[in-house]
This record gives structure tokens, C-alpha cells and sequence, in this order.
């Protein structure tokens, strides 16, 4: 095929969102939304702009001088804006996966179910395109509202209304189960200091 492979590069961590009208659509890959905290970057707030979002905005994207650079010149000014009026969060997420290494295992209906978990994380609605799973539309509350079988051949059309907005978890991540977890820790610890206080007390009336 005659790729320069010396060419390719790593990118940016933070790929800029697709502007499509209105709305702002996070992608990810594959294995990608069986994490939850990869997902999180890209509905906050705090996210890089599309190239098209910062050149309306009137950024420059200095072009790659090297050929050994980690990022280009278009990464470094995508990172540079994040924070920027036009660089809200995603409103949709969208997931681009191949499951033909699955084959018809249970892994195609468990990708939909992390999916949805996805989706109520982040109250966003999730377009899953894929090869051989579950192609399917699932709203901010996590329920499908549209799908294609497995292992078939179609094309389908549903209507998607993107969100805004963070969810507890979008805004404090996997802290947010060690804080509820401490703070029920806590409060386990000073009941039963409060019992066994209040043991010896009752023992020494009678």
C-alpha cells in the first residue's frame, strides 16, 4: 500500500469532537466504552474544540515541522483551547466496534448492557455502530430504543436528542464510589463506637 510508516504518529489523548449542527458527538473505538473513565473527558466541559469549531473561533493550527514530533501542530492547538466557549462537552457519544472476534458468544448482547450502563453514566445517548454485535441507539437513560440482529446486514434510522449537563460520576469519576464508600465507612465506625460506649453504661445500672 506504500504507507510511510515513519510518518505515522501517536495523536493527541484528547481527540477534538465532531461538530454536526447543534450538537457535539464523542467517538470512541472498540473495547473503549467498557471503561467508563474513558468516556468522561469528552462530555465535561473541559474538551478540546473540532479543528472547524477553532477556526471559526479564529485559532491558528501551526502545520508539523518535524517528522519526529510526538503531536502536530494541529494537537498542540486543540489542546491549547480546551476551557474555550466553543469547546463544550459532547452532547451524543458514539461507538465504532468490531466484535467479529467474538463470534455469536454472549460478549455481543454484554457490549449493548455497558453500553447502556454508558449511557446513564453520562446522560448521553450512545449510537452503536458495529460488524457483527448489536448496532443500536440507546437514549440518555440507558434504554435502546432502536436496534439491528446480530450478525445481519441493515441499515438503521432512529431520531437522537443530545444532552447536556453532568451526572455525579461525569463530574467526579471513579471518586465518587471511594467517597460514598468512606463516607459509609464513617458512619458504620461511629455507630459502633456509639454502641460500644453505651454498653459498659447500661451494664453498670443493673
Amino acid at each position: 500500500m506504500q504507507v510511510p510508516l515513519g510518518d505515522q504518529m501517536r495523536g493527541s489523548p484528547q481527540q477534538p469532537l465532531l461538530d454536526l449542527k447543534d450538537q457535539r458527538i464523542g467517538f470512541d473505538i472498540c473495547y473503549e466504552d467498557i471503561f467508563g473513565e474513558e468516556l468522561l473527558d469528552q462530555v465535561r466541559d473541559q474538551h478540546p474544540a473540532s479543528p472547524s469549531a477553532q477556526q471559526a473561533a479564529g485559532h491558528e493550527h501551526p502545520e508539523r515541522t518535524t517528522p519526529d514530533r510526538e503531536h502536530t501542530g494541529r494537537d498542540t492547538a486543540a489542546a491549547s483551547t480546551a476551557g474555550d466557549a466553543s469547546g463544550t462537552g459532547a452532547t451524543i457519544l458514539a461507538n465504532l466496534t468490531n466484535l467479529g472476534w467474538f463470534g455469536n458468544s454472549h460478549a455481543l448482547p454484554q457490549h449493548l448492557q455497558i453500553a447502556r450502563m454508558r449511557a446513564l453514566e453520562t446522560a448521553r445517548p450512545i449510537i452503536r455502530a458495529t460488524n457483527t454485535g448489536t448496532t443500536a441507539v440507546i437514549d440518555a437513560h440507558g434504554h435502546v430504543q432502536a436496534q439491528l440482529p446480530t450478525h445481519q446486514e441493515g441499515t438503521l434510522r432512529a431520531t437522537v436528542q443530545g444532552h447536556t449537563g453532568l451526572t455525579p460520576y461525569a463530574r467526579l469519576g471513579g471518586n465518587l464510589a471511594l467517597w460514598l464508600l468512606s463516607a459509609a465507612l464513617m458512619a458504620a465506625g461511629t455507630l459502633l463506637a456509639r454502641k460500644f460506649r453505651a454498653a459498659p453504661a447500661s451494664g453498670a445500672d443493673r
